[in-house]
């Protein structure tokens, strides 16, 4: 096998006809050179790899001449970073595309040191063939993390998945009923033990965690309140107990006097209850519970929701869905931004904005038109 000297570092396999490179890592205890040598089909790429070698090294930057895949940098990031530090319920979703996506696909057997943003970009169109592009984001954000982690530890040089274009997010309009639509709901589920379900989600736009979380210590039927506080969500099989999902969402609400009948009623029912099962009886003081007092899993609250509304032919609508029209009414009905915001559990109106742009529309329309309508009417009088 001839080899032609092209440069300091590099050279030619006249047979083979593929440019190799040598890369020094230093020497090891017996004052050997530690090399590495990749193969490169042209010249141009072969000098492009050894510059930036030569650049990082220079800097104090070399890599780990150790082989590692990024699908070993993945485990290593899960177990080191993500797993010490974030939710539950965000570990186990990045679990979910580290398992079922990125390990399973050829990217996840690439050595980290070879991937380039092509590769990454590729990838993105595998996903796509399968997954919605606001699913594969949160993959193109999870990959960002995983090759920030990889160039602190020197196993790749930059984060190439910064210098990739992520599909473009698609925003749709949220299922959202009208007030007399929702009136049909709440005769839908009166007398189950849906019906403080839905009203919660109607009356006070809660999150499904946070009906989920909800005791009967936070419900205040004196004053007439409800404190947020508490929420329990789904990680798989695994239900979390925990508190709200910020400080914003810790908050103080006004219950409406239909609310505090359809909960006084369910209290009333519970203690019921409580007296058959006697000491089977299980005591969480959760409002949203079974007979026996044992809380209802977050998940089944929203598929009940859904054969309620296909068995009375009601429009699609989720728990979020009534969230969403919490804030509709609210605007419809002159609440302002911020208080809304508030009542939310929103960190700033900027955020409820966001969210709700669509809604805002009407809001704004009459606000220019009622300036426009005071503007004119002095401009007459001053004719």
């Amino acid at each position: 096998m001839a080899r032609e000297k092209i440069a300091e570092g590099i050279s030619y396999d006249i047979d083979r006809k593929l440019y190799y490179v040598a890369f020094t890592y230093g020497r090891d205890g017996n004052g050997k050179f530690i090399r590495k040598y990749k193969t490169y089909s042209t010249l141009k790429e072969a000098r492009a790899a050894k510059r930036e070698f030569d650049a990082n090294k220079d800097h104090g930057d070399t890599l780990s001449p150790r082989r590692i895949t990024l699908g070993d940098v993945i485990q290593e990031w899960l177990k080191t970073v993500a797993q010490p530090k974030i939710a539950h319920t965000t570990y186990y979703g990045y679990e979910q595309i580290v398992r079922n996506h990125l390990l399973k696909d050829k990217i996840g057997k690439l050595p980290i040191q070879d991937i380039k943003a092509r590769d990454i970009q590729q990838y993105y169109a595998r996903a796509l063939e399968k997954l919605s592009p606001n699913t594969v984001i949160k993959h193109y954000n999870l990959l960002s993390s995983i090759f920030d982690y990889a160039v602190m530890m020197k196993y790749a040089y930059r984060n190439y998945v910064k210098e990739t274009m992520p599909p473009k997010k698609i925003v749709s309009e949220p299922d959202i009923y009208t007030a007399e639509q929702l009136q049909t709901l709440f005769r839908a589920v009166k007398g189950t033990w849906m019906e403080p379900v839905v009203f919660i989600a109607g009356y006070l736009g809660l999150r499904r965690e946070e009906i989920s979380g909800l005791r009967w210590s936070s419900i205040d039927f004196t004053n007439n309140t409800i404190l947020i506080c508490d929420a329990r969500t789904s990680a798989g099989s695994t239900i979390i107990e925990k508190e709200t999902k910020t400080s914003s969402s810790y908050r103080k609400l006004q219950m409406p006097s239909t609310l505090r009948e359809v909960l006084l009623g369910e209290r009333q029912r519970q203690e019921e209850w409580k007296g058959i099962y006697g000491a089977q009886y299980h005591n969480g003081g959760y409002v949203i519970q079974h007979d026996d007092g044992r809380p209802r899993r977050p998940n089944y609250l929203s598929a009940k929701l859904q054969q309620i509304v296909s068995k009375y032919n009601l429009p699609h609508i989720t728990l979020h869905g009534l969230r969403h029209t919490f804030a509709s009414l609210a605007n419809q009905s002159g609440v302002t931004l911020f208080d809304t915001s508030k009542a939310l559990g929103h960190s700033s109106p900027d955020i409820t904005g966001r969210i709700y742009t669509h809604l805002l529309t009407n809001v704004q329309s009459t606000s220019v038109a009622g300036v426009s309508q005071q503007l004119d009417n002095r401009k007459k009088g001053a004719q």
